[in-house]
C-alpha cells in the first residue's frame, strides 16, 4: 500500500511538464530568481520549469553571493558579485560572507577575508553599504551587484562610485567603482 497517492499530481521530471506548482509557506514573501517576479506568502503559484531552469525561489531580503567571472576549463577566474533581493515595503538587510582563495589550508591571520553587505531600503531609494576585511582572493576595484530588474528605486551608495546602472533582459545590474576597503 502507497504511503503518498500521486495519481493526480504531476511532476516536472515527468515528460511534458513545463511548470511546477508549488506553495509559498506564510510569514515571507518570496522572488523567482529567473524572472524577479514578487509573491506573498500563503498561497500556492504555478511557475515555469524549462528543462534548463528549475523553479528557484529566493526569501524577500536576502543577499546571494556570486561568481560572475565566465568559467573555461583549467582556467579558474573569480569576479564578485552579489544578488540583493532587496524589502519591498522598506527596511534593512545585512549579511557577511566569508571568502578564501578555496584551493589550499590557510590560517585564520591571513589569506582569508570578509564581505559586509548592508542595505537598507525605504519606498524610494536603496542604500548600498559594502566593506570589505581582510584578503579577499578576487579584485576588490570593481563589484556587480545584481538587483531584480522590476527594482526600479534609485540606488545610492558611499562605498565606491556607481559607474552603471543598467536593466539587462535578466537582471538590474549595477557596476560599483573605486570600492573603498577597511
Amino acid at each position: 500500500v502507497p504511503l503518498l497517492n500521486t495519481s493526480n499530481q504531476s511532476f516536472v521530471v515527468e515528460p511534458g511538464m513545463r511548470d511546477r506548482k508549488v506553495y509559498l509557506p506564510r510569514g515571507a514573501a518570496w522572488y523567482d530568481y529567473w524572472s524577479g517576479d514578487f509573491f506573498m506568502g500563503g498561497q500556492e503559484i504555478v511557475l515555469p520549469a524549462p528543462w534548463d531552469r528549475p523553479p528557484l525561489l529566493v526569501r524577500e531580503a536576502s543577499i546571494l553571493p556570486l561568481n560572475l567571472a565566465k568559467q573555461h576549463f583549467g582556467q579558474r577566474r573569480d569576479e564578485r558579485g552579489f544578488v540583493i533581493f532587496p524589502c519591498r515595503d522598506g527596511g534593512t538587510i545585512e549579511d557577511r560572507f566569508f571568502e578564501d582563495d578555496g584551493e589550499s589550508l590557510l590560517n585564520q591571520k591571513s589569506g582569508w577575508g570578509e564581505w559586509k553587505i548592508r542595505v537598507i531600503a525605504d519606498a524610494h531609494e536603496l542604500q548600498l553599504e559594502v566593506a570589505v576585511l581582510g584578503e579577499v582572493s578576487v579584485a576588490t576595484d570593481c563589484l556587480t551587484i545584481l538587483l531584480p530588474r522590476q527594482e526600479i528605486r534609485v540606488v545610492r551608495t558611499e562605498t565606491g562610485k556607481i559607474a552603471s546602472d543598467v536593466i539587462t533582459e535578466e537582471w538590474r545590474e549595477i557596476q560599483i567603482n573605486n570600492l573603498r576597503m577597511n
